[in-house]
């Protein structure tokens, strides 16, 4: 094998190792790059998003304070049309619609007005006051405003509890709803508005129109026991009872 042949060989063997080099280089380089308009476009961005449901209705500053509503990132292209970056863009707000568990905080989501029960005129010969009543046994919510009911309560006498009625045919000027969770120390923390909790307890509150003793009447039953409500059809006469006692009943 004569020299110049060697020669074209040993340069063959160069020129095909700068282009091994330069295609490794430049495979490096498009790696390096498509890794950073990836990172780009993944960039975490914080935002709040629901941690449980949060009704309607729910004022900010509650949800907040019972861990309804956390911060969090996500990516830059997940991020929701007017989710809110500072909880100061909906301070002082309330939820306008239901708000589900894992949904982002958007500003359009919130008002800054809540509609609260409107009470009817009180008649000139009566009062209003206002009783809570647990839904399922009170029909508290089929009760609107101008129905009628009758008020039956639970009292412990001498004997053991007796029940009977002791009002009937009574005007409801307002039903608003409330829920009542334990509070520190053993007292119970109310809050207007239907609000998800750990094991709420719905109650309905109705303002009544009553004469000044049968407000009495309703405040010692309410105090002294528990009270449920009837609702009566139109036109349908109070009816006398002799209430119900275990003695009366079981025999």
């Amino acid at each position: 094998m004569n020299a110049p042949t060697m020669t074209r060989r040993g340069l063959g063997l160069v020129v095909a190792l700068l282009l091994a080099l330069l295609a490794t280089a430049a495979m490096v380089s498009y790696v390096r790059s498509a890794s950073r308009r990836a990172a780009g476009a993944g960039s975490s961005v914080a935002v709040f998003i629901a941690k449980d449901t949060i009704p309607a209705g729910t004022p900010v500053h509650t949800a907040v304070q019972r861990g309804l509503i956390v911060g969090t990132k996500v990516p830059q292209r997940l991020v929701a049309d007017g989710a809110v970056r500072s909880l100061d863009e909906v301070r002082g707000r309330f939820a306008a619609v239901t708000i589900l568990r894992g949904e982002q905080i958007v500003g359009s989501r919130f008002t800054g007005q809540i509609e609260t029960p409107r009470l009817l005129p009180i008649p000139a010969d009566r009062q209003a006051i206002s009783v809570e009543v647990n839904a399922p046994p009170g029909v508290g919510g089929f009760v609107q405003p101008h129905d009628h009911v009758s008020v039956i309560a639970k009292i412990d006498v001498g004997g053991g509890p007796r029940v009977q009625f002791i009002l009937q045919d009574i005007e409801v000027l307002a039903v608003g709803q409330r829920s009542v969770q334990p509070a520190s120390g053993g007292r119970e923390a109310t809050r207007t508005q239907s609000q998800t909790q750990a094991q709420p307890q719905d109650k309905v509150l109705l303002t009544l129109a009553t004469t000044p003793a049968q407000s009495e009447q309703l405040a010692f039953a309410v105090l002294q026991g528990d009270v449920y409500f009837a609702l009566l059809p139109a036109g349908q006469k109070p009816a006398l009872t002799p209430g119900r006692t275990a003695q009366s009943e079981f025999r």
